[in-house]
């Protein structure tokens, strides 16, 4: 048996950490002024299959769509001043990306910087993305104040049987991410 004689440990993110960073990478790219959300697919091999981020379809000059939500309810579906219209949503924009560059997502995770829509999780369960991580980073208006949204996404994740688990942030090796910023004089 040979020793290693030229070695010193070093610390590495656990994948939990590695993903969720990865995702809230994939954020700062969001179209979106007030809510940015990234999302990973990652295969069972821990390899990534595709990522996306919450934001307009591509190639076109962003500059001209509204990127801030409305802020009365009768501007709703106005396409100058409601972004809902045109943002595509970080976990959708993933499995597109993927499906683009010719990739499988089944059998897929997703790590996610938000919890995900009801349009969202269909979406992914129809890929084949059957498990989904996410952080409680984004706590959207519809999932908070709606009961009837609450039992549609508790309906979909019954009847589909995907796996949701919400992370807390604590939970991400914050130690890691620290001991990294300070090394960049951040």
């Amino acid at each position: 048996m040979s020793h290693l004689w030229n070695r010193v440990a070093i610390e590495r993110p656990d994948w939990l950490t590695q993903f969720i960073l990865h995702a809230f990478h994939c954020s700062l790219r969001s179209h979106d002024a007030q809510t940015q959300c990234g999302a990973v697919l990652v295969d069972s091999n821990n390899t990534i299959v595709s990522d996306g981020y919450n934001g307009f379809v591509r190639d076109i000059d962003d500059t001209k769509l509204p990127n801030l939500r409305p802020e009365h309810p009768e501007d709703y579906g106005n396409p100058s001043l409601d972004k809902y219209l045109f943002m595509i949503h970080a976990e959708h924009n993933a499995i597109l990306n993927a499906a683009r560059q010719g990739k499988s997502t089944l059998g897929s995770t997703a790590y996610v910087t938000g919890e995900p829509c009801c349009n969202c999780l269909q979406y992914m369960w129809q890929a084949g993305v059957y498990e989904v991580i996410y952080t409680n980073d984004n706590k959207a208006k519809m999932t908070k104040n709606n009961p009837n949204y609450r039992k549609t996404f508790d309906l979909i994740v019954e009847l589909t049987g995907i796996k949701v688990e919400e992370v807390p942030l604590s939970k991400i090796n914050s130690k890691f991410i620290k001991s990294k910023l300070k090394n960049l004089d951040i």
